[in-house]
């Protein structure tokens, strides 16, 4: 927000967009997990390409999911790898006190660091042999574990003592925030006993 220089004046604006993409991602997610359902479960396959992952979308698109999967893949990296890494960095800076806009020194520094961890990763995986599927896997898995903390973080902005008057949260909003923290915190804790359990069992 503070890059494209809003304020208090563009609050509306700002809750249609949030509404929109979470409407929409709320409705992707839904989809993958309806179909990844109906294709994977309870059956023994092993994921070792992008086209084993596609078939869960070959109830709702039939044999150009794999096309379709390799596309979105390829859009989703391409339109945010470096956008990520930008505001990882600039977050990053502005945390430690080094700046927090995109043409400050350390952001870009910061940016061009995560960019070369995901390249020094890509790169060992072709050397290795070892299959992407499970970084992709493994990312996700920690993107899940990553989330309370961000739900946790944004609640105790929006909770702040310093917030008065018509800078205050509604209540009604922070309830929402509470309950959406408990489903992550949910979601996370049984992701990090899955994944503990697979490292006990290999």
């Amino acid at each position: 927000m503070r890059e494209k220089g809003w304020t208090r004046q563009h609050l509306q604006q700002g809750l249609f967009d949030s509404a929109v993409g979470i409407g929409v991602l709320g409705l992707i997610s839904l989809m993958i997990m309806i179909t990844s359902a109906a294709v994977l479960f309870g059956k023994d396959m092993t994921l070792n390409s992008a086209a084993d992952v596609a078939r869960q979308l070959e109830p709702a698109f039939g044999p150009q999911a794999k096309l379709l999967f390799c596309l979105g893949i390829f859009a989703g990296a391409f339109s945010s790898f470096l956008v990520n890494a930008m505001i990882g960095g600039t977050v990053l800076a502005d945390s430690l006190g080094l700046g927090g806009h995109i043409d400050d020194r350390w952001p870009k520094v910061f940016t061009v660091l995560a960019l070369l961890v995901g390249m020094v990763v890509a790169i060992w995986t072709q050397v290795t042999g070892r299959h992407p599927v499970n970084l992709v896997i493994f990312a996700q898995a920690m993107t899940v574990l990553a989330v309370p903390v961000l739900a946790a973080a944004m609640l105790w902005l929006a909770t702040r003592p310093d917030l008065k008057a018509d800078r205050r949260i509604p209540a009604w909003m922070i309830i929402i925030a509470s309950v959406g923290l408990a489903v992550t915190l949910f979601l996370a804790v049984r992701k990090a006993i899955e994944l503990w359990l697979r490292v006990i069992n290999s």
